[in-house]
């Protein structure tokens, strides 16, 4: 269980990281690609902040979703073979990674013009959110449809 809490901690930081270099590697040789990130921090900051934000409420919402089949054979046998741990997990994970998302976007908002390090974490912090709630709510889209899906005990 442990190498698979690795494996969901690390995937959605490597994709982060390489989806945020391959834009910079992309613009450093056709700069008309550019999409003018820098230029606008504080709207940024502002619009990742409210996503953040909101996700931390779409997370709330959605594990309602979870327990509202506890009862079910999918949920125990979910439950009996440790994926539920792997899912609190993940769930924890993201938490966590929202609320770095939101102390990073506040960099945003700084007058000094060459905090450059952390405007590049907030936009990586900002793609693993987006992995990280992507694998969530398939997750658990996918347990209770598999839990709707069951037939009613006898």
């Amino acid at each position: 269980m442990l190498k698979l809490k690795v494996f969901l901690t690390l995937i959605p930081l490597i994709i982060g990281v390489v989806l945020f270099s391959g834009y910079h590697m992309v613009i450093k040789h056709y700069p008309e690609y550019a999409l003018g990130l820098s230029d606008n921090k504080t709207d940024l900051s502002n619009m990742i902040m409210s996503f953040a934000f909101t996700m931390l409420g779409f997370l709330a919402a959605i594990i309602t979703l979870l327990f509202g089949f506890t009862d079910k054979e999918i949920y125990k046998k979910f439950k009996r073979k440790g994926y539920l741990s792997l899912l609190f997990w993940l769930y924890y994970c993201t938490i966590f990674s929202l609320f770095v998302t939101v102390f990073l976007a506040m960099f945003g908002y700084s007058k000094n013009t060459n905090l450059t390090m952390p405007f590049n974490l907030m936009m990586i912090s900002f793609v693993v959110n987006i992995v990280q709630i992507a694998m969530l709510t398939i997750s658990i889209s996918n347990l209770t449809h598999r839990a709707g899906n069951e037939p009613p005990p006898p």
